[in-house]
């Protein structure tokens, strides 16, 4: 059951604990983004976005929500593959565009990229899409306040 490197030990165990009394179980998911993962480092990000359209409606076999691209995506960020990390988070924004926090990670890598009127723009975006998300709205502002200087 753990072949699939997956981390989500609960799943696992649950199955476990339904092997044992005899009961049915779920096999736990593969993490389509570990799949990207790889393809990023051994191909190019391309192909790993080509990978997730490919496996992102077999729900039964797959797991990938939004906090796990967002992850993948600070991941590149943090190694610094930035034009890889702008791929996936805008990917994200495209598969969740309803949802606030991709486009103020999104934001963030724009910044890193020096794109500071797009990052402004995702920031505010993020914020007025919700606005319970201070730190978008504090990062929009201090961008402003750099911008007027």
């Amino acid at each position: 059951m753990t072949n699939n490197s997956s981390g989500d030990v609960g799943s696992i165990k649950r199955a476990i604990d339904s092997i044992r009394i005899n009961a049915p179980y779920n096999t736990p998911k593969w993490r389509v983004v570990d799949g990207m993962s790889k393809l990023i480092y051994s191909k190019n990000v391309n192909a790993a976005i080509d990978y997730f359209q490919e496996k992102k409606n077999d729900t039964e076999n797959y797991s990938c929500d939004e906090d796990q691209i967002n992850e993948l995506g600070y991941g590149l960020l943090y190694e610094n593959k930035l034009d890889d990390a702008l791929a996936i988070f805008k990917l994200n924004i495209q598969e969740h565009p309803k949802s606030a926090n991709p486009y103020d990670s999104y934001g963030d890598a724009l910044l890193m990229k020096g794109d500071s009127l797009q990052a402004l723009e995702n920031f505010k975006t993020c914020y007025k899409m919700d606005s319970s998300l201070d730190y978008a709205r504090d990062k929009a502002e201090k961008l402003e306040a750099e911008l007027k200087r």
